[in-house]
């Protein structure tokens, strides 16, 4: 039963904050897509580490531009028949090296794959980061394997949209209602509601940080699709 003891490879730091200005009226859904593309450039060591997952439901949680810089993980490079079209929104690029990994309508397979990735720093010393996306009231498709997969030493971000009690724009079926008591009793998980961009900016880059290290937990997030005014938050302008 003995095994060989692991050598942690090093990763870097996670940073604290990121240099973008959150002015303009933004929901959080929408700003996690551009906090993703942000680390790209301001922690490449560290977005290298980061892998997305989520349940066909990539471009609609805003993971787009993410996908974009990235591409989708596939076991061997595919042609990409669309790449001549130039006002291609989205750009599926599917190759060996990709970064995102898109499941299908398959809820358990996606919590699954965020156990094992999230294992990789005790088994192998090598730290991943990863961030699943999915319709938020449809993490409950999925609860046992999850809460296994945190119990296994698994740590990841989940991440549910849209969040609140009120009818969301995509429909009754997506309306969040029992989910929040949901991130709150599962024990090695921090959940996290922010309100503003700047908040979740905050939050993820912290999550982030206590995601596939020794003694490093889970993280559940609830985004909303509206775009809240940001002046609100009163942040202070010398900070």
């Amino acid at each position: 039963m003995a095994r060989p003891p692991i050598v942690t490879q090093p990763t870097g730091s996670v940073p604290v904050r990121l240099a973008r200005s959150h002015k303009a009226p933004i929901s959080t859904q929408a700003t996690l897509g551009r906090l993703l593309a942000d680390l790209k450039r301001a922690a490449p060591e560290i977005a290298d580490r980061v892998v997305t997952c989520s349940p066909d439901v990539a471009s609609s949680t805003n993971l787009g531009g993410w996908i974009n810089k990235t591409g989708v993980w596939s076991v061997e490079d595919r042609l990409d028949w669309f790449a001549d079209d130039a006002e291609r929104v989205l750009k599926w690029s599917e190759v060996t090296n990709g970064q995102h990994i898109e499941l299908g309508i398959a809820e358990v397979n996606l919590v699954c794959l965020l156990g094992e990735l999230g294992a990789t720093w005790s088994r192998w010393g090598e730290r991943l980061i990863p961030i699943a996306t999915l319709y938020d009231p449809f993490i409950s498709r999925a609860l046992e394997p999850w809460s296994y997969g945190i119990y296994s030493g698994g740590q990841s971000i989940i991440i549910g949209t849209p969040s609140g009690v009120t009818l969301a724009p995509e429909g009754g079926a997506h309306q969040s209602i029992t989910t929040p008591s949901i991130g709150l009793e599962q024990p090695h998980c921090i959940a996290w509601e922010p309100a503003f961009a700047q908040d979740l900016e905050w939050c993820m880059l912290t999550a982030m940080s206590k995601v596939g290290i020794e003694g490093g937990t889970s993280s559940y997030f609830r985004l909303s699709t509206r775009p809240i005014d940001q002046s609100l938050a009163a942040l202070p302008e010398d900070g």
